[in-house]
């Protein structure tokens, strides 16, 4: 849905159906520091509606909506008007239509499947269910009607029911979240492990292929970890001359006498030594260990196949 700047200014004073991903941190655009500046006026956000695939959605909805009501028979109604949830005064959301009064409809475009199920198994990709479940607490339905046209030819459309389990969840988040919001306090960020239990997260076993922005954010990101390996190298050969000339001296003072430098031991530490104790309590240490989820690491690979 396109969205006058008047409207992008009110949904600054709610939480809406695009925030909901971003406060468990599962959006694939932003993080909930970046929306909490957005929304306490710190920053302004970034104006996207000249992005080609933002300008694609936009021109192209009227015709998702169309197929939608030609393979289902149904008959989507267009809602122009914020709404607001009944009793939760910062819930809101801008939905695409409704289907008749119990559900809502979402159409969406996308460049590839990764996410979307086959016709009939109702999955959606994380940050869409998060965005559709915000609507449906907001409008009270019971279920969202969502297609989405892929790669231009490909067309699907799923129901996605009511999850209360889900959506409690989500209420929990969005009301921290915007406590910090009105007493301008910064959100803690989520950790990895965190955004995994927050929403059974896992890892899609399939490659994406970078957009033109993405492409350039990858050679940017080549560069500067090259910068930052030529700066740590030049840190550590200054420390070790620096070292040398104080040899068994703790303390460097500057030409000043101000204390430029300490170089004094470490204290003394106690760890607890698992392997050993593993070893002479197999069994013990069974009982007592438990195995979480580990976060997903982020490992950007050799130039090679960087270059546009």
């Amino acid at each position: 849905m396109s969205l006058t700047a008047k409207q992008l200014e009110e949904r600054l004073d709610y939480v809406c159906g695009s925030d909901a991903s971003i406060i468990v941190g599962i959006s694939p655009y932003k993080n909930q520091i970046q929306l909490w500046q957005e929304k306490t006026r710190q920053i302004r956000a970034e104006d996207i509606s000249h992005k080609p695939y933002v300008k694609a959605g936009n021109f192209l909805e009227p015709a998702v909506r169309s197929w939608f009501e030609q393979e289902t028979g149904l008959t989507v109604t267009l809602e122009p008007k914020l709404l607001v949830h009944n009793d939760i005064e910062y819930m809101a959301g801008n939905i695409d239509g409704w289907v008749g009064d119990d559900a809502i409809f979402e159409a969406k475009t996308a460049s590839y499947d990764t996410g979307w199920g086959e016709q009939g198994d109702n999955t959606i990709p994380d940050h869409y269910l998060c965005q559709v479940s915000h609507y449906m607490a907001v409008a009270n339905v019971k279920r969202a009607y969502v297609a989405v046209l892929i790669r231009g030819n490909d067309f699907r459309h799923y129901v996605i029911d009511r999850n209360y389990k889900l959506e409690e969840m989500l209420l929990r988040k969005q009301k921290d979240f915007w406590h910090c919001v009105k007493t301008k306090t910064a959100p803690r960020p989520l950790s990895g492990s965190e955004v995994i239990s927050l929403h059974g997260y896992k890892s899609i076993k399939e490659p994406v292929v970078a957009d033109g922005d993405v492409q350039q954010d990858l050679i940017t990101l080549d560069e500067v970890k090259a910068t930052i390996k030529k700066l740590d190298i030049h840190k550590q050969e200054l420390e070790d001359k620096i070292k040398i000339f104080m040899g068994q001296n703790d303390t460097l003072l500057s030409q000043s006498g101000k204390i430029a430098v300490t170089w004094k031991p470490a204290k003394n530490t106690t760890r607890f030594d698992s392997s050993s104790f593993k070893e002479d309590e197999p069994e013990t240490y069974s009982k007592y260990t438990k195995e979480f989820s580990a976060s997903r690491r982020f490992v950007l690979k050799t130039q090679e196949g960087l270059e546009l």
